[in-house]
């Protein structure tokens, strides 16, 4: 069953990427299309050879992390949880990079999908779910106080897109998870923007998507730490 629950997870994630990667498909869908004018940014336009060959990249680090999942994770309801989160924050991320943005939709998809398996944890007798209720609400209510004090503080350095995406991840995943996967994406982060300023790519007013370090940040949390 593990096998099947990662095989859909990696497939769900190519198509994910293949969709979300190219700006014109993601305007003509009514869920992922900004809903308010400033939200419409110039979006980066892809060519099919470079969408093709980043969705097949990250299916197969999606797949790597899948594998690892599958590995260490014997719990279904645990599982589907991780795997679920794999593939939202793989369109998130993507989303993300090509319009700086992430959409409500997903976002609330995944509280969504959080709120389903803590609640189908308890009415199937989970080992340990009263302990998975109280990480995920805990890492939830947590993340989202301190990162949106943060966006206020640094003038929407972060984005609030970001905060509830962060928040709802920790609904999924608990301390560890939105823990791991914040400090891997932070540092990466730091680095990238810190390479784009040296080389002069970037200026200190542009901004950089946080998104795909977070979905990066999440691959290493599941497959370095055991979580």
């Amino acid at each position: 069953m593990g096998i099947l629950f990662a095989a859909g997870a990696v497939v769900c994630c190519f198509l994910a990427a293949h969709l979300m990667l190219n700006v014109e498909k993601v305007r003509k869908n009514r869920y992922l299309r900004a809903k308010n004018p400033e939200e419409q940014i110039e979006g980066i336009q892809l060519s099919p050879e470079r969408i093709r060959l980043l969705s097949v990249l990250i299916t197969a680090v999606s797949a790597l992390a899948a594998w690892r999942l599958t590995a260490t994770m014997h719990d279904p309801l645990n599982l589907l949880k991780a795997l679920c989160s794999l593939v939202i924050l793989c369109a998130c991320g993507c989303v993300d990079y090509i319009e700086h943005r992430i959409p409500n939709c997903l976002t609330a998809l995944l509280a969504l999908l959080a709120a389903v398996l803590l609640g189908a944890g308890f009415l199937s007798g989970q080992e340990g779910a009263f302990g998975y209720l109280n990480s995920g609400i805990f890492a939830a209510v947590v993340s989202g106080v301190v990162l949106t004090a943060g966006s206020v503080l640094s003038h929407h350095g972060i984005g609030f897109g970001d905060v509830k995406l962060i928040a709802a991840l920790g609904l999924m995943g608990g301390v560890y998870i939105v823990g791991g996967t914040l400090f891997f994406s932070v540092t990466l982060c730091a680095f990238a923007s810190a390479f784009l300023l040296l080389t002069k790519k970037k200026t200190m007013k542009e901004s950089v998507p946080f998104g795909p370090f977070l979905f990066i940040g999440y691959i290493l949390t599941v497959s370095l730490l055991n979580v």
